[in-house]
């Protein structure tokens, strides 16, 4: 449909990379594809959306000294995710998916995690 044999997914009109964009007239062709295969129209939020990552993620070491100066034992604390924020993935981009613009999968919760490493 776009001209280039192998990518059958993209409506005519459509620009390539316009995922994302606010504009009705990406919104009418993107409904009227997905209509005629017998997929329900999406919303214009849906195309819009964005993914509003909140990350923090943090360290925190302390190098503890043994005796001699070649012996050390450090110490650390990490935390992914510290806010433990719902972070989505991106969602289908295949415009015939009955998921498309469907947000399903996040990113991992909050994850903390502590160690320690000996150097002699």
């Amino acid at each position: 449909m776009n001209g280039d044999g192998v990518n059958v997914d993209r409506p005519a009109g459509l620009v390539k990379n316009a995922g994302g964009r606010v504009s009705d007239t990406n919104l009418a062709i993107v409904n009227a594809f997905r209509v005629a295969r017998g997929r329900a129209p999406i919303t214009m939020d849906q195309l819009a959306q964005s993914s509003g990552d909140r990350l923090i993620d943090v360290r925190l070491m302390k190098q503890v000294l043994f005796g001699s100066r070649r012996s050390r034992v450090d110490l650390f604390f990490e935390a992914y995710n510290l806010l433990n924020a719902v972070n989505y993935e991106n969602p289908s981009g295949n415009l015939t998916s009955t998921s498309f613009a469907v947000r399903t999968v996040a990113r991992d919760a909050r994850q903390l995690q502590w160690g320690a490493r000996f150097s002699f």
